[in-house]
């Protein structure tokens, strides 16, 4: 592995102590929470439990169901959300996705069963920090692994709060900071791998690639692209000067909270807040029980990792 003034490789297992402390996210109800005077909650899981059979033929005893009423989009516009993941093997799962009334007495909408990277377990991943001299500052990489830290304390957190052995979601990363100089394009996994590359960093192995790239020239957001693992992280707030601590944990969990869970199949309509409206399970990104990470079927085993998730 070469080094030099343009890049430097620092390997973390991130875990406790990398973060600092984390307050446990306070536990959603998997059933609808608060109440608001409609059908009982036996009787909408009863709903959805038909739903899932009339729609995708699939027999889900115990559905996760997320329907606070205080989760809307800044157009006042909620629903009730259930999704259930099918493991397909150890490290992928088919999504199925049923957005309900409140009531549960009718479907809105359907998403069609989909292979998707499935959220449980350790994911490794490239981390290229685009070394803008302007932003990203010679103590970049000491900082970001802090930060990364801190998102798997999150994680940790909230599996004490439930009670398991261990968290659901571990990140191993690997940060390398690259001249912007020597990346065609941030924006494309291939370019980013290539740089890598030719700065002698080895690229097998890596669940997801991801370039954070706080260019102080240009204000854009990030992406995913699902299938083959790529994270784009821009200068989304618009920084011109050398990141903090704070900037740097801002960017991991835009990375590792937001952009890493579309490729488990989230979209930001599962569980919609507007503005500072807050639903207990922050700073994750949406309900964990839609995720799979919680305990519905009282079996002890959240139910990304049961081998007979959701009761059945």
């Amino acid at each position: 592995m070469r080094r030099d003034s343009c890049w430097l490789a620092l390997v973390i297992l991130l875990g406790a102590g990398c973060g600092g402390s984390s307050t446990a996210p306070t536990p959603p109800a998997g059933t609808p929470s608060p109440s608001t005077g409609g059908p009982s909650a036996t009787a909408i899981e009863t709903a959805v439990r038909e739903a899932y059979q009339r729609e995708f033929g699939l027999t889900i005893p115990r559905p996760a169901i997320f329907n606070d009423v205080r989760s809307q989009d800044c157009l006042g516009a909620g629903h009730l959300a259930t999704a259930a993941y099918l493991r397909t093997g150890s490290r992928n799962a088919l999504l199925h996705l049923l957005y309900m009334s409140r009531d549960a007495s009718a479907v809105t909408r359907k998403d069609s069963a989909t292979t998707v990277m499935a959220p449980a377990g350790t994911f490794r991943a490239l981390v290229v920090v685009v070394q803008h001299s302007q932003t990203a500052g010679p103590g970049s990489l000491t900082l970001l692994a802090s930060a990364q830290g801190q998102v798997n304390d999150d994680h940790a957190a909230f599996a004490r709060a439930r009670g398991f052995g261990s968290p659901i979601v571990r990140f191993e990363s690997t940060n390398v900071a690259i001249d912007p100089s020597r990346i065609a394009n941030p924006r494309d996994r291939a370019s980013v791998l290539n740089a890598a590359v030719s700065e002698g960093i080895g690229t097998a192995g890596y669940d997801f690639v991801i370039s954070l790239n706080i260019d102080p020239s240009r204000s854009e957001g990030g992406f995913a692209t699902p299938g083959n693992g790529f994270i784009y992280v821009g200068n989304y707030l618009n920084w011109t000067g050398t990141l903090s601590g704070s900037d740097w944990s801002r960017i991991a969990s835009t990375a590792y909270h937001h952009e890493a869970a579309h490729h488990w199949g989230w979209s930001h309509d599962w569980s919609p807040t507007c503005g500072g409206t807050t639903l207990g399970f922050e700073p994750l990104i949406a309900a964990p029980v839609l995720f799979g990470w919680e305990d519905v079927d009282g079996d002890g085993i959240p139910e990304i990792l049961d081998q007979t998730p959701y009761g059945r």
